[in-house]
């Protein structure tokens, strides 16, 4: 079994979250979600928005031009945009589709840094 995927496997259970469902979204850990305004909370839409894009709806540019979402390539990856990334991924909570718990609608979300992780595979 590959490495990191047995160092993930330990990470989340420790954590006791469970993925649930395989989802393909490139390996950018704001494709596909919404800020919810006046919170620090980022909510699955199922789509192609980017939730790095605050205060509007937005779709990802990458995907726009027929490319895979990937944050290291994307033009907002940029040091004017690394305050509001940094704050993103310390203070943030997130609630990807993969890891709401199965029959329970209602669940606390996880930290941005921890999805960050999980849709990077380590890598940042």
């Amino acid at each position: 079994m590959n490495k990191i995927l047995v160092l993930l496997k330990t990470f989340f259970k420790k954590k006791k979250l469970k993925i649930v469902l395989r989802k393909e979204r490139g390996t950018c850990p704001f494709y596909g979600f919404a800020h919810a305004s006046g919170t620090t909370k980022f909510f699955d839409q199922g789509g192609s928005q980017c939730a790095l894009i605050l205060k509007r709806y937005v779709s990802c540019r990458m995907e726009g031009k027929s490319d895979v979402p990937d944050w290291k390539k994307c033009h907002l990856n940029r040091a004017r945009n690394q305050k509001t990334v940094e704050d993103i991924m310390q203070f943030s909570t997130i609630f990807p589709q993969e890891f709401m718990p199965e029959k329970n609608h209602s669940w606390p979300g996880m930290k941005f840094k921890t999805w960050v992780r999980y849709v990077m595979n380590n890598k940042i």
